[in-house]
């Protein structure tokens, strides 16, 4: 019986063995993961940050085309009240048709200039939009990410 007590305790020892053995391995595999989840996680942060940062150029960008646009805008109700002036005048001197026609030429340069400089600001509205969704993704799977690591030092 002795004998009996012996293979039971040897059997037993063998059995706490085999499950401190599969939970140094199941431990091992957890912070593996946790260490493969906090670098994806700060690489994630370093894209998030680089996003931000072309999320505040392109806002910089977006500010100084508007001003430019407002400047444009401007410019061109000035010409517009010269080309005014100037027709006015026109039926008495013949010089000031031609400077008419010049500053006619010049608003529709600045109309052109100011319809581009427009698109580009609805594009970069539009970047900057894109930009925010990816952020916001990024920023979801971040938590993801932290949570799930959250969840598994918990269970460790």
């Amino acid at each position: 019986q002795g004998s009996s007590s012996s293979n039971d305790q040897h059997d037993e020892l063998a059995v706490k063995t085999k499950e401190n053995q599969d939970l140094r391995q199941r431990l091992a595999l957890l912070n593996a993961a946790k260490y493969d989840a906090e670098a994806e996680v700060e690489a994630l942060k370093s894209e998030r940050k680089l996003i931000e940062d072309d999320m505040k150029m392109r806002d910089l960008n977006a500010l100084h085309l508007r001003e430019s646009n407002d400047k444009l805008k401007k410019e061109a109700a000035s010409l517009k009240k010269d080309i005014t002036k100037w027709r006015a005048k026109a039926d008495e001197l013949e010089d000031a048709q031609v400077q008419a026609k010049n500053l006619e030429d010049t608003l529709e340069e600045k109309c052109e200039e100011n319809k581009s400089l427009h698109e580009r600001v609805r594009e970069l509205e539009a970047d900057l939009e894109k930009r925010r969704c990816e952020s916001w993704r990024s920023n979801a799977r971040i938590d993801t990410l932290q949570d799930k690591v959250h969840e598994g030092l918990v269970k460790i």
